[in-house]
């Protein structure tokens, strides 16, 4: 069963009961950007995987609006990160502790489809995600995401959240005899491609 006609049982004129499914889900591509800023400027640092050579094992169930995920987990290395400049990126290496953890994890939990949506083939969403983030995990909500169902198995989810660095226990650091100092707010957006196929 694919997500898409998931998602048309809880738009059609029947109630949904509650669904279980069992998916291969291939991850096509994913965008992942980090936005930060200094004292003086700001700084973008991303990431673009074109493919992802593991397929992923996702057990799905929808209940009325929500989406319930398992196995549904994406893994970003830090030291692919690209911040424009091979200081910056050596310096975003070390301020999210990427010898000791060298991945950036994303958990996606539970999908809520916002029912004043009207449009299938893009859906205004929100969802409990979990991040893993030098050793330290966060499940936060975002509160504005959008699912576009491009057929039947293509499948693309986007969305951004604001984090504090703190909250990872990472310490905004500064340089410069404190002369440049970084905020501790982050914003992580990312867009992820993914071909879902049901496993029977």
């Amino acid at each position: 069963m694919s997500w898409i006609f998931i998602l048309s049982l809880i738009f059609g004129t029947i109630t949904p009961q509650t669904r279980t499914g069992l998916h291969k889900v291939e991850v096509l591509s994913s965008k992942l950007i980090i936005h930060g800023k200094t004292n003086v400027n700001k700084f973008d640092c991303e990431l673009v995987q074109l493919m992802d050579t593991e397929t992923l094992r996702v057990t799905s169930e929808v209940t009325d609006f929500k989406l319930d995920f398992d196995g549904l987990v994406l893994k970003f290395g830090i030291s692919q990160f690209d911040c424009g400049h091979e200081i910056m990126n050596k310096d975003f290496r070390s301020i999210l502790k990427s010898e000791k953890h060298p991945f950036l994890f994303l958990k996606i939990n539970e999908i809520y489809i916002k029912e004043e949506t009207s449009l299938m083939e893009k859906l205004d969403v929100s969802s409990f995600v979990t991040i893993s983030l030098a050793g330290v995990e966060q499940t936060k909500m975002i509160e504005k995401a959008t699912v576009i169902n491009h057929d039947d198995q293509l499948v693309t989810f986007k969305g951004s959240r604001v984090l504090q660095m703190t909250d990872f226990k990472i310490e905004p650091p500064t340089k410069f005899l404190g002369l440049v100092s970084v905020e501790n707010e982050l914003e992580v957006s990312f867009e992820i491609r993914m071909k879902t196929v049901p496993i029977k």
